[in-house]
């Protein structure tokens, strides 16, 4: 007898949506051992899960086109070829829920972290009136449940894992003198938002008030860069976890989900702003970073003032460590409990929080 057959779809955009739905897929595994999955992604998620060595089909269009014309009917196309799969899970791919439920016929779960009604643009949320359920990973005070969204949403919280120990040498890391500081801006560090952090961090390291290594997780740009020798580029890693573990300090993207791993692992944290944040996704990035601060050694630095900087990272290195029992809180989101959720929605006999 088959086992149970799923259509995941993981947006780019970045590193965030490919890590979490990683986890997701694991736990879904784990879950349901006979699993028949075909994972589907595009642009940066295309590169996360080939660094990962994880089979997936690439969809083919760039990040910057994800949510245009070319973009749907790749995914369309797709999901025609895999019509005979029992449910569907999309990550942010929102024109997948209406063509899983409508020609298709199947059950579909959308991950999303962001509404398009956030951003003044609520049409942009009616696919989503298709879904069997919405799940939100984020924390539930970043977004509102809209009321016009009449399907199930779940917010389940960002979700994260711990950490292991490095437990062997790391590129770069060899000899670790004085204040060990890692830089990580994602899947996207060549985009101008990216460009203008790593200035700002270069610029604050700089007037580092004592020795250290600044360790850069990803390749410098094209433009020449000053040489520093306590400055090394390792390029892009597939275990960053493994240097975050390793560091002293992490400086990181504060508009994307690294943040939230860092602050349940107790990892000393900057997270930058990046210059031209404004209008609502600053609203809503300070909203997650307020939070994600209460819960962990994050401080916060707009990448316009980098003279702040050492001051923040040393209230943040003063912090008094986390108790356990608070690192596991119930603010954060599991990848287990969202792959339980999405396995229900192919079994109809199962209910899950009230929904069959």
């Amino acid at each position: 007898m088959e086992g149970l057959s799923m259509t995941f779809l993981s947006r780019g955009h970045g590193f965030g949506h490919a890590a979490r739905d990683e986890r997701i897929i694991e736990e879904l595994y784990a879950l349901e051992p006979g699993l028949r999955l075909t994972l589907a992604s595009s642009g940066s998620g295309a590169t996360f899960f080939a660094q990962r060595g994880r089979d997936f089909v690439d969809l083919g269009f760039p990040d910057s086109e994800d949510h245009g014309t070319d973009a749907v009917w790749a995914v369309w196309r797709l999901l025609h070829e895999a019509r005979d799969t029992d449910v569907v899970v999309s990550d942010e791919f929102f024109h997948a829920a209406p063509f899983a439920r409508r020609v298709l016929g199947r059950p579909v779960v959308v991950l999303t972290d962001w509404f398009g009604a956030e951003f003044g643009a609520p049409d942009a949320d009616e696919p989503l009136r298709d879904a069997s359920e919405v799940i939100v990973t984020d924390f539930p005070e970043v977004h509102p449940v809209l009321p016009y969204l009449d399907v199930p949403v779940t917010v389940s919280g960002p979700i994260v894992r711990r950490f292991g120990s490095t437990g062997r040498d790391l590129p770069g890391l060899g000899g670790r003198p004085g204040l060990l500081g890692v830089v990580s801006m994602g899947g996207r560090p060549d985009r101008r938002r990216g460009l203008e952090m790593l200035r700002a961090v270069l610029r604050a390291w700089g007037r580092r008030p004592r020795d250290g290594r600044l360790v850069i997780l990803c390749d410098p740009p094209v433009r020449a860069v000053v040489e520093d020798p306590s400055v090394v580029w390792v390029g892009r890693v597939h275990d960053p976890e493994a240097y975050y573990a390793a560091a002293d300090f992490v400086v990181c993207d504060g508009t994307g989900f690294t943040v939230c791993d860092l602050a349940h692992n107790d990892v000393p944290s900057v997270a930058l702003l990046p210059v031209g944040l404004d209008g609502n996704e600053r609203t809503q990035v300070s909203a997650r970073l307020r939070a994600v601060s209460a819960l962990g050694p994050v401080g916060v630095v707009d990448a316009r003032e980098p003279e702040r900087f050492w001051g923040v990272l040393e209230r943040v290195l003063d912090r008094p460590r986390t108790a356990e029992a608070e690192l596991a809180g119930a603010a954060w989101g599991q990848a287990r409990a969202v792959a339980t959720r999405i396995l229900a929605h192919a079994r109809p006999s199962a209910v899950v929080g009230g929904v069959r």
